[in-house]
Order: C-alpha cells, then structure tokens, then sequence
C-alpha cells in the first residue's frame, strides 16, 4: 500500500475521531457524567468540555495536517511523517494503558477520601 494513501485513511481517521467527539460534547456530556458520583456542577461540566474540545480539535487538525502532508512527493519525507504518527499513537496508547490500570489507584478517580 502506498505511503500517501495511508496517511490519507489515518488522517480521515483522525477527523472522524474529532468530529464524533465534538459530537459528544454537543449532545451528551451531561449523561456522561451524570454516571459519576460527584455532584455535576456547571464548574465541572466546563471543565471537562474544555479539556475535550482541545482534543477534539486537535484530533482534526492532525488529520488534517496527516491529508495534506500525504500530497508530498519525497518518499523519505512522507515516511518520517508516517513515523512521527506512529510515535504519536504509541503515546496515546501508553497513556491509555496507564490511564486503566491505575484509575483508582494512583489517580482514584479524583475523588477526594475523607478519614474518619
């Protein structure tokens, strides 16, 4: 498969990740975090739109920027390109990996244990 075209179907993914989680912030933070069993505060619903919307934006704008760097000639080029998204990804899963096994643990959850 040619370099250009997988960096045209990893960068649609990337938008496609954006575009439904802008979606999720649109139409459903509320039941999202009605699940939790902290009080949902407009303190806490801004927060968690402002931290997502930051990754929703730039989700797209790598994707973005993913299409418009498969337009490159230079096969050197566009494999280091293809490089720094797998970087990228390996990032992303090492700190959903950590994000899993140590919720509750290390993080708790952020919730805060009062002692007697």
């Amino acid at each position: 498969m040619k370099v250009s075209l997988i960096l045209k179907i990893v960068g649609a993914l990337h938008i496609a990740i954006g575009g439904m989680m802008l979606g999720m912030l649109i139409f459903s933070v509320e039941t999202m975090v009605a699940s939790t069993l902290e009080p949902l505060t407009p303190q806490l619903l801004m927060a968690i739109r402002g931290f997502a919307d930051v990754v929703a934006a730039s989700q797209i704008g790598i994707g973005l920027l993913l299409i418009i760097c498969s337009y490159i000639k230079d096969l050197s080029a566009t494999k280091m390109v293809l490089l720094g998204e797998v970087a990228l990804m390996t990032c992303a899963l090492c700190v959903a990996t950590f994000n899993t096994l140590n919720g509750g643990t290390i993080v708790d959850g952020g919730r805060l244990h009062h002692s007697g």
